[in-house]
């Protein structure tokens, strides 16, 4: 995913990289996406090197990397590595998906009765939905909570989608403290004790234990990420 690939020669591990005539987009038009065979990679170090005419019009922008994949993060830097098939309750960025920004579907075992209550949700929002998986209930801010005998489970399972938020993606990503009053262009500048080498990372996904009228729930399972 890239702005303005038709402007650009990209390669991938000295390969010439066909961008299409009509290329798809993700989260806004300006970013464009342009397929990447897996053929073209490999274990270990790859290169991917765009080349360009700069002048007036030009953006130079970062480039992402889109796919059903996970990432761990060290000294050495981030590298790829496979989705993760389940999620603990916690922050998504330390099981990971620390650069992840969509949806997380959480199966929760809240039963079918009472209130079910999300103490810990580090997200934009949260949809409570059906076993079929129609929305029942949205929540766009605290107290993140329904009632469950209107989801309508007979297993007593409910699915709470979670939208998180796009500053794990598109940063800073190296701004010190990680809490800030705004963020700006200045916020992407930052330089001394406001610089970290390390990336700095909000809290993402499900980060509390479910509640229902006070109980503290068991394990829940993550069906899958878009």
């Amino acid at each position: 995913m890239l702005e303005q690939p038709d402007q650009q020669r990209i390669t991938v591990n000295g390969i010439r990289l066909p961008v299409p005539q009509h290329t798809g987009w993700f989260i806004d038009p300006c970013f464009r996406t342009v397929p990447l065979p897996a053929s073209l990679l490999h274990l270990g170090v790859n290169n991917i090197v765009l080349e360009r005419h700069y002048g007036s019009g030009s953006d130079l922008e970062a480039i992402y990397l889109l796919g059903t994949f996970g990432v761990t993060l060290s000294s050495a830097g981030a590298t790829l590595a496979r989705l993760p098939a389940t999620l603990q309750t916690g922050s998504v960025t330390d099981q990971g998906l620390p650069f992840y920004s969509g949806h997380i579907r959480y199966h929760i075992n809240a039963g079918r009765h009472g209130r079910l209550a999300l103490p810990g949700v580090a997200a934009a929002c949260v949809t409570f939905r059906s076993p079929d998986g129609r929305a029942v209930h949205a929540a766009p801010w605290a107290p993140f909570e329904c009632q469950l005998d209107q989801l309508a489970s007979r297993d007593g399972v409910v699915i709470a989608d979670l939208a998180l938020t796009r500053r794990n993606t598109f940063g800073p990503l190296h701004l010190v403290p990680i809490d800030q009053p705004a963020i700006g262009p200045h916020s992407f500048r930052s330089s001394g004790d406001a610089w970290s080498d390390a990336y700095q990372l909000i809290p993402a996904g499900l980060t509390a234990s479910p509640q229902v009228t006070g109980v503290r729930l068991g394990k829940n399972t993550l069906q899958h990420c878009e």
